[in-house]
């Protein structure tokens, strides 16, 4: 007996469970659909078929009454609109420091100084170098000019040869002339034939004279050829110990200029930010990749604020908008600019943010690189516009959905938001358009009317042309 009311009492507490499990499940039911169902029978508790569509809060697109703006508030901080971290091209011992931090500094003053012995010692020696191949060239000229006056004896030793040559057959001729009358004054008897030999002789001799002078001509031609070859090999030898100049030259510059790397001078009008070494420390040269800064150079007059905006702001930023900066240094005061600049890309590093950089004349404001505070920049503003609530736009599948009911039924309409401050967001809905041309498929935005109805919440319970009752709320 007392086990068979154990188990009465124990079926009891299950029915009174399962009991309180529908009726809790019944509850929530009506509360999910915002009411209770109005066509519930009374008597029976049966619904018809059209009682089983889901009851749906909805509101329509009202018109905003003022302008909405779209604008983008993150962090911003100020940096200098140059920095240059100072290292030594050079190897050596700091000599001389001559500026600290905090002092401000004027483009190429000399604020550290190396001393670099064994590049002093270079630049010397190719300074003796370059005067040794200028002593070259001197000489080199003096025996060129010393060539030229042998060339041009030369030459006129072979005008005078040739002159000698136009005597000689002159004198061939007259001789020949001679000759040849006496031996016809001999054929006739009239004068001795001994005269006929020695006439003979005297032309013989006249001929022997044009033949030497013929060669001694020769023999000056070669040697006024040989004094001209002589004059373009010194012209060559000129021209080699210029080229030695001024590789001599160039070697000169080279040293000077590592000599004056062991000067650090200022790249700029700015301030000393930092600086890292004292007289008498050896630094390495920077080129080895053991060197460290030695002191960094800022430029204040000129600051760069710099805001990251997010990737689904970027879009939308551009050049010239205005900006309004608020920095916490400056215990809230508002200074407003143009954006100057914008690096043009998603940083990976950075959360896939964009740069933006905003010029400032600081000759006035006093702001000091490092300060920090936040930037606000109107992206876009919107008039006549019509907004829903927040929560009427969803994303399904990757895509940013409306649902909308149409003669009861739903519907969803991939949209664009074009404004979103938390609270109420404005769209306009991507209509498919074919380019009659290209046959191309691009999305067109068209705006809402106002007329649609457009459910508010609860859009992941709801399947596209689903049947279903509207409660339509004020927006």
């Amino acid at each position: 007996m007392s086990s068979f009311l154990i188990r009465t009492v124990a079926w009891s507490a299950v029915a009174i469970v399962l009991g309180v499990g529908v009726s809790l499940a019944w509850l929530n039911r009506d509360s999910l659909l915002g009411e209770s169902d109005p066509h519930l029978d009374e008597h029976n508790g049966d619904y018809s078929a059209a009682d089983s569509r889901v009851t749906i809060r909805a509101v329509k697109p009202r018109p905003n009454r003022g302008e909405l703006i779209q604008e983008v508030n993150q962090p911003v901080y100020v940096q200098g609109l140059y920095t240059a971290a100072l290292q030594a091209r050079v190897a050596g011992t700091v000599k001389a420091v001559n500026k600290f931090i905090g002092d401000r500094v004027k483009m190429g003053e000399p604020l550290i100084v190396i001393h670099a012995p064994d590049l002093e010692q270079a630049a010397a020696q190719k300074q003796a170098l370059v005067k040794l191949a200028e002593q070259q060239v001197k000489a080199m000229q003096a025996v060129l000019v010393a060539y030229q006056a042998a060339a041009k004896a030369a030459q006129a030793t072979v005008q005078e040869k040739e002159a000698t040559i136009d005597r000689a057959e002159s004198r061939r001729k007259y001789t020949q002339a001679v000759y040849a009358r006496i031996r016809k004054l001999a054929a006739s008897n009239a004068v001795e034939p001994s005269l006929v030999d020695e006439r003979l002789r005297e032309l013989e001799a006249a001929e022997a004279d044009l033949k030497m002078s013929q060669a001694a001509l020769e023999t000056a031609k070669a040697n006024a050829e040989e004094a001209g070859a002589r004059v373009q090999q010194a012209k060559v030898d000129v021209e080699v110990t210029l080229a030695k100049v001024a590789v001599a030259r160039a070697e000169a510059n080279q040293a000077e200029t590592m000599l004056g790397f062991a000067t650090l001078c200022a790249p700029f009008d700015g301030q000393v930010t930092m600086r890292s070494v004292d007289p008498g420390a050896f630094v390495q040269n920077a080129s080895t990749g053991k060197s460290e800064p030695l002191m960094t150079v800022l430029r204040s007059d000129r600051v760069t604020l710099v805001m990251w905006v997010p990737e689904r702001e970027a879009p939308f930023v551009a050049v010239g908008q205005e900006a309004t900066i608020r920095l916490d240094a400056l215990g809230g005061k508002e200074i407003t600019a143009k954006v100057t600049r914008l690096s043009g890309w998603l940083n990976p590093d950075r959360a896939r943010d964009m740069r933006v950089e905003v010029d400032l004349d600081n000759s006035k404001l006093g702001l000091r690189a490092g300060m920090y505070g936040t930037m606000r920049i109107v992206l876009r503003r919107f008039e006549d516009s019509t907004i829903l609530p927040a929560s009427a736009v969803f994303a399904r599948g990757g895509k940013t959905l409306i649902c909308q009911v149409e003669d009861g039924v739903v519907k969803m309409h991939r949209v664009r938001v074009l404004y979103e401050d938390g609270v109420y967001v404005s769209v306009a809905k991507l209509v498919k358009w074919r380019d009659p041309q290209t046959k191309l498929e691009s999305d067109q935005e068209a705006p809402l009317l106002g007329t649609e109805v457009i459910v508010r919440s609860g859009q992941g319970e709801l399947r596209d042309g689903q049947e279903v009752q509207v409660n339509l709320m004020e927006n």
